[in-house]
Formats: C-alpha cells, sequence, structure tokens
C-alpha cells in the first residue's frame, strides 16, 4: 500500500533541511489457486459451443492488466507542492532563533579553547578547563534536544502532507494503468537506472498544486453566558 511511503525516515541533519526519507511497500498479491479438477460432465459442459465466447468476453470487458512501473521521489512530490513549501519555510523561520542561539554558543566555545591553548598559568588552565566542558557538555545536550525537535516536527509535517497527497498518488497510477510504484528517496532502493518519463514527481505537484484550497477552519463559536440569576 502506498501509505507505507511515510512509514519510515532517515534521520536528518538539523538545522539543514533535509526531508525525512521513506521506504516503499507494496502488498504481495496471493498466489493463484490451484486448477479445479474437472469431472466428465464438467469438461462437457466446457466444450459447449459460446462458452469459451462468453469468457472472451469477460475478459475483454476487465480491459488490460496495467503492467506498467513508475518512479517517485515522495519527499520532493510532498515538500515541493506549494502549500510543502511554505511548511518548510515556516519550520524554518521556528527554528531559526534557535540555531543562531546555538551558533553563537559554539563560538564562544571555540573561543574558550583558544583561550586554554594560551593560559599562562595552570589555575588559569584548570578554570578555563572547567568552564569550557560545562559549556562544551550544555551545548550538546541542547543541541541533540534541538535536533530531535525538528526531526520530530519533519516528520509530522511529512505524514500530515502525504496523507493528503495519497489518494491523488493512487487516481494518477489507476488512471494511467501503472502497476507498480517505486520510491526513489528509499536508501535500499534497488533502481540503478530509470528513464526520467516514468518520474511522476512534477506530476504529482502539479496535479497537487491545482487542487482547490482547504477552507480555513472557522474559530469555535464562544460559549453563550449563563443565565443571570433572580433576586429573590
Amino acid at each position: 500500500m502506498l501509505r507505507t511511503f511515510l512509514r519510515k525516515t532517515r534521520t536528518v541533519c538539523w538545522p539543514s533541511l533535509l526531508l525525512a526519507g521513506s521506504a516503499p511497500g507494496f502488498a504481495q498479491a496471493p498466489a493463484a489457486p490451484a486448477p479445479a479438477v474437472q469431472t466428465p460432465a464438467a469438461q462437457t459442459h466446457a466444450q459447449t459451443p459460446g462458452a469459451p465466447a462468453a469468457a472472451g468476453a469477460s475478459a475483454a470487458a476487465a480491459g488490460p492488466i496495467p503492467r506498467r512501473m513508475a518512479v517517485i521521489e515522495i519527499q520532493n512530490a510532498v515538500f515541493g507542492t506549494k502549500v510543502g513549501q511554505k511548511a518548510i519555510a515556516d519550520l524554518k523561520a521556528k527554528y531559526d532563533p534557535r540555531a543562531k542561539e546555538l551558533e553563537q554558543r559554539q563560538n564562544e566555545i571555540r573561543d574558550l579553547q583558544d583561550k586554554l591553548k594560551n593560559a599562562k598559568t595552570d589555575n588559569e588552565r584548570a578554570s578555563l578547563n572547567q568552564e569550557f566542558n560545562e559549556k562544551n557538555q550544555k551545548f550538546q545536550r541542547d543541541t541533540q534536544d534541538a535536533q530531535s525537535d525538528y526531526q520530530d516536527e519533519l516528520r509530522k509535517l511529512m505524514d500530515d502532507l502525504g496523507q493528503k497527497m495519497l489518494p491523488l498518488i493512487d487516481q494518477y497510477l489507476v488512471a494511467n494503468g501503472y502497476a507498480v510504484l517505486m520510491n526513489l528517496d528509499n536508501q535500499n532502493n534497488p533502481v540503478i537506472y530509470f528513464s526520467p518519463s516514468v518520474n511522476i514527481t512534477k506530476d504529482i505537484i502539479d496535479l497537487y498544486d491545482k487542487l482547490p484550497a482547504a477552507a480555513p477552519a472557522k474559530p469555535a463559536a464562544p460559549p453563550a453566558p449563563a443565565p443571570a440569576k433572580k433576586q429573590p
């Protein structure tokens, strides 16, 4: 099912906007049942004139079995849409102050390293070394927390936007006769070569951007004031 595209993610390095990866998965078709043993009566019925023609007509009505294969870069498809681009821009704006604060602290730690190299006395060296260790340890913890928070929000964006895109991908595959879709974002993807003509990423982005924008949710109406109590 296409929903498995959104279940697994790669580790991303915050604050760079590396997009969460995903792993494709396709349900295996059930094995074909073994042919039933026909009795002589059944064989006689099967040879009745008109029966093969009816079976052929039924197969023709069902249409050709889709056999085409397509590829997609699901991250680029999700975050390449106008909605996805805005979501990434909003996320970057949210984490920019945090990234700048960490960058400033990193510069302070580097200055401490330089001072430590140029320390004149043992007391000065010991004091600077203690200050360096304390600030560096806290910087490492805060950086890991920031990376974790960023990755969590990025995955949530991928899940939310991807779930809205999946029905569109389904419709596109059916309408264009595709039977298999492979995700190029998957690190374990076995694809070695593909023609650009089977990459549907741009088509999906264009189709998604043409969808009518969802109406903004109306704020909840304030509760009605409680009736005033009558004075006795």
